[in-house]
């Protein structure tokens, strides 16, 4: 097949324009008025071969794709409308989830939803990925007439690929979800509760230890204690012969006026180099409750989802230092 085809005028068109063309012609309506028929064919194939002449097959594809409005408005809303909704139909109909564990620890999720569900999933991607920044009067730097005595420093996670950073999103998303609104279960709302004993919970960071949810996955305690500072989790700690000695956690949680207060002060997540606002970022106890800490702003930091799985995991130190920042080394 040759690279060019020619239009009735003797235009030459390329393939990928060819293809265009048809497409747009084969999704007009077949239930024309009968004096619209076969002219608006007529004209909706000139004009496209026309425009060929100085669009290519992207801007050509979204001409075609209005093409009735423009030669037909006064039947252009009606097929739009049809065409809509047969698309919504369809959706609905092949709208689906898959999980797929891999044994390895991690979960394979594979869906299909209406395109209108996914724009929406990417505006919340967006929100929790895209809104770095930094301070304009940032502590860490001098500003000079030459610039900068102190480079900033980087910022870690903005220099994540695309794909690692809307995962991170994603599972911070998923463990946000108020949980008031979700059908209710044994006539409570949707909850998940991780169990873990007392003794787990109060060892060190670096210590073994394991705990279970509610949903039959077995964590390390430091995921627990992560999960612990969520407010849609609710850990059940256990003592002996596993009877619970506490449930709940509304004195382990921030209040809203402490959160709000947490975020004027904090402004960001305070980890040295990460711009995450602090409306995006998770309250964390610099002492853990389980090791006496208190809920109160001394005690309490920002730090975004990336940073406080770090926070809980024992391969790093966590250092806070007097100017409220907070920074990471691993353990050797």
């Amino acid at each position: 097949m040759g690279a060019h085809l020619r239009g009735p005028r003797g235009r030459r068109v390329n393939l990928a324009q060819t293809r265009v063309i048809v497409d747009a012609l084969t999704a007009l309506p077949t239930d024309l008025p009968t004096d619209l028929g076969g002219d608006l064919l007529t004209k909706a194939e000139a004009l496209l071969l026309d425009e060929a002449a100085h669009l290519g097959p992207r801007d050509l594809a979204v001409l075609g794709s209005r093409i009735l409005e423009r030669l037909a408005p006064q039947i252009a809303e009606e097929a739009e409308y049809q065409a809509l909704l047969t698309a919504e139909r369809r959706a609905h109909a092949t709208t689906r989830a898959t999980l797929r564990r891999r044994g390895d620890g991690s979960t394979d999720l594979h869906a299909r939803i209406p395109d209108h569900v996914a724009g929406r999933l990417h505006i919340f991607f967006n929100a929790i990925t895209a809104p770095r920044r930094r301070h304009l009067n940032d502590q860490h730097t001098l500003d000079t007439p030459f610039g900068p005595l102190t480079p900033p420093p980087e910022d870690e996670v903005a220099n994540l690929p695309l794909d690692r950073q809307r995962g991170i999103a994603f599972v911070s998303l998923l463990e946000h979800i108020p949980t008031h609104h979700l059908p209710r279960h044994g006539g409570k709302a949707t909850t998940l509760t991780v169990l873990i004993d007392s003794d787990t919970l109060r060892r060190d960071l670096d210590a073994a230890g394991v705990a279970s949810t509610s949903a039959g996955d077995r964590i390390t305690a430091g995921e627990a204690r992560r999960l612990a500072c969520q407010a849609q989790i609710l850990p059940a700690v256990l003592g002996g012969e596993s009877e619970i000695l506490d449930l709940g956690r509304e004195s382990r949680c921030f209040t809203p006026a402490q959160r709000k207060a947490l975020n004027l002060r904090d402004k960001e997540c305070t980890t040295l180099g990460c711009s995450m606002p602090a409306e995006f970022s998770e309250a964390h106890h610099k002492v853990p409750w389980a090791q006496g800490g208190k809920t109160d702003l001394a005690d309490g930091i920002l730090l975004c989802p990336f940073h406080h799985h770090r926070a809980h995991d024992p391969a790093w130190n966590i250092n806070y230092h007097h100017d409220g920042t907070t920074t990471f080394t691993r353990r050797q």
